[in-house]
């Protein structure tokens, strides 16, 4: 059965119905490979990435007054 709650206050939950926070999902979150360029759009924005052996998960954050890149968070070696 599907378990998606919307509440009035704009919280969503996924697999709850008293989501504590804006979005709370009870279970596992999949982030897909996304090759966007960074920009405003995307600050924020969390992504998983490969190449080659190596996987990567990188968020988008501005770096300068009107600069933005894709920042390293974790980066496994195999």
């Amino acid at each position: 059965a599907l378990n998606l709650t919307v509440l009035d206050t704009g919280s969503v939950g996924i697999g709850t119905t008293t989501p504590a926070a804006k979005l709370d999902v009870n279970g596992g979150v999949r982030v897909a490979d996304d090759a966007a360029t960074a920009s405003a759009t995307n600050v924020g924005t969390l992504r998983y990435r490969t190449s080659g052996n190596n996987s990567y998960v990188d968020m988008c954050m501005q770096t300068g007054a009107a600069t933005y890149a894709w920042v390293n968070i974790v980066q496994n070696n195999w």
